[in-house]
């Protein structure tokens, strides 16, 4: 004879989406607790999760419970605990669970379906088997972030999510102090783990990740590490300014109307998307006018390439030439011109 677990209580109403049920007044019962309804009838095996537990009792005296415990706290102040004994407890008081329904087990235990019916009223409530949760093991992903959590103790199911779902839009929502920068390190570990078979990017502007991911035993072969100033264990963060497009300079600089308008005035005349304009405001080491100007902030040597289309209407490339006064200031000078003139290429 197969042995019948022990219910923890019985359905009696709500809808399809959620269910309430009837414990033992000394049933501990915890938020987040998965529990199994169990419908004789179709052979269903309803999973819920417990969102709220209340009290309950069938005493219909309005405010019967309050003055019970009134009672019973005066007696405790006499040291008199049994002076006034709650009798037949179990079955005029009792908790009621509120639970969310998250599907049903079919019949033979193969597939998991979303709910859109109701267990039979009455349906006892038990807690859940190994078998209600094989299906979930094979619906796990490649990238393992943790257990199954039932309440306060873990299930023996591991919970991963497929690596392929990092190329899609993935939202982490919680609040403060509910684990989110956690999660982020142990999936980013599940990455590193897989050995290059998935890519992930981690902007991390304070820090936070570095120290503890550096500590990961696969660190050394899967991690690297960007920094804009020299860091312990990190590599300098170089942009060649010739991988640069206008686009990424619109993101990064608040243009005023009238640059916008030469940048687009700019491209479509040209038909450069790029930019290999200005390095930075200039430092200048002797007198524009002279024509024997340097830029000491220009440091990067680059090799020599044509330019299309100077602001002078010459074609040599990468020196300080003067903007001429038909001419509008090139985009890529944008505020980096000084005094007329503009490091142009």
């Amino acid at each position: 004879m197969t042995e019948v677990a022990a219910p923890k209580g019985r359905l009696f109403g709500r809808n399809v989406l959620e269910g309430i049920f009837r414990a033992a007044p000394d049933e501990d019962l915890f938020l987040g607790e998965l529990l199994v309804g169990v419908d004789e009838t179709t052979g269903r095996r309803y999973l819920f999760r417990v969102v709220d537990v209340t009290y309950g009792t069938e005493h219909r005296e309005p405010g019967w419970a309050e003055r019970v415990a009134g009672t019973l706290l005066a007696d405790d102040v006499i040291a008199s605990p049994d002076a006034h004994p709650l009798y037949d407890r179990g079955r005029r008081t009792y908790r009621v669970a509120q639970c969310r329904c998250l599907g049903y087990v079919s019949p033979d235990g193969r597939s998991f379906r979303k709910p859109k019916s109701l267990p039979t009223q009455f349906s006892r409530v038990v807690a859940p088997e190994p078998a209600d949760f094989a299906f979930l093991r094979s619906r796990m992903g490649d990238l393992p972030i943790g257990r199954l959590r039932s309440g306060e103790t873990e299930v023996d199911v591991e919970v991963g999510i497929p690596g392929t779902s990092l190329a899609s839009h993935v939202g982490i929502f919680a609040t403060t102090g509910m684990g989110k920068s956690n999660l982020m390190q142990v999936l980013t570990g599940a990455v590193m783990r897989r050995q290059g078979r998935y890519g992930l990017l981690l902007v991390d502007p304070h820090g936070e990740y570095r120290a503890a991911l550096s500590r990961h035993p696969w660190a050394p072969e899967a991690l690297r590490t960007y920094a804009a100033r020299s860091l312990p264990g990190t590599t300098s963060l170089r942009v060649s300014l010739a991988e640069l497009s206008i686009d990424d300079l619109r993101t990064a600089y608040d243009w005023s109307r009238s640059q916008g308008r030469h940048c687009s005035s700019w491209s479509a005349s040209t038909g450069r998307t790029g930019c290999r304009g200005c390095w930075s405001s200039p430092s200048w080491t002797t007198s524009p006018a002279s024509g024997t100007s340097t830029s000491t902030a220009v440091s990067r040597s680059t090799p020599s390439r044509s330019c299309t289309a100077g602001p002078d209407g010459s074609s040599s490339c990468r020196a300080w030439r003067p903007i001429p006064p038909s001419r509008s200031v090139p985009p890529c000078c944008g505020t980096y011109a000084t005094a007329g003139w503009c490091w142009w290429t």
